[in-house]
Order: C-alpha cells, then structure tokens, then sequence
C-alpha cells in the first residue's frame, strides 16, 4: 500500500492541507480545523495498521459517531445547519451506516488490494463531500480540502 505512487501523492495531499489548517488557524485563530485534520490522521493511521474487514462496519459506525461529534462542536454539522447534535446523529449517523455497509458487502464480494480501496473509498468521499454539496465549482476549496476528504474516506 504505501509503495503506491497515488497513495504517496494523496497522502501528500494531505500533509498539505493539514499544513493549510494550521496556517489558517494561526491567522485566524480558529484551530478547529487543524484538530479534526489530526484526530483523522491519527484515525487513519490505525486504521490502515489494524483493518479487520471482520470490524469493519462496527468500525464505520464508531468513527462515524465520533466524526459527527467532532464536526458538531467545532461547528459545522450538517454543513453547519445542525441545531444540536442529536439532529446530526439522527440525519448523518444512517447515511454513514449505509455507506459502511455497502463497502462491507462489497469488499466482501471482491477482493481488493489496500491500495484499490483506498482509492476507491477517497473517490467516494470526494463525491460525497466535494461534488454533491456543490464545492466542486471552487478550485481553492478542491485545492484546500480534497486531500484531506481522501484520507477521511
């Protein structure tokens, strides 16, 4: 996996966004997004060291939930529409559910190298949190916020 030229380029990526957080929050003195960036860092870290496919959709759901918990109170559940975090729970944790468990029954199904699905599972998150919300039509949102999207994913 980590001998992959596209592994190695997103998790470039990456780094630099993570880079980019932080030099955001020393300007504007909002670190929020350069502790999610590091708390998914330390996520996907173990994740790849430890991945059981057995795990996988327990795995899913708790990230999910701490994901959902994070984004809530650095502010910007549900794309900062969240009222409060139940509301978030209750429309975001299904959806991540289902997305868990899609993988699950496709990983399932095919074999895939660690590399493939990463691959694959960085072009889901991309579609979910870039293309579909409609920040595809921003080159400095794709630009700041797409590697960090493929590792999240």
């Amino acid at each position: 996996m980590r001998e992959s030229i596209w592994f190695k380029i997103l998790f470039l990526w990456f780094v630099l966004d993570w880079l980019f957080s932080l030099i955001i929050g020393m300007t504007s003195k909002d670190f929020s997004l350069f502790v999610f960036y590091s708390a998914w860092f330390v996520v996907f870290y173990l994740g790849f060291e430890v991945f059981d496919l057995k795990y996988y959709v327990l795995t899913v759901f708790l990230l999910a939930v701490v994901e959902e918990t994070i984004v809530y109170y650095l502010g910007g559940g549900l794309q900062g529409k969240a009222t409060s975090l139940l509301q978030d729970y209750v429309n975001a944790l299904p959806v991540f559910f289902m997305f868990g468990l899609g993988w699950y029954l496709f990983l399932l199904k095919y074999e895939l190298s660690k590399t493939t699905t990463f691959l694959l599972g960085g072009l889901h998150g991309v579609l979910v949190e870039i293309v579909f919300p409609g920040h595809i039509f921003n080159p400095l949102f794709i630009l700041l916020f797409t590697g960090g999207v493929f590792m999240i994913y």
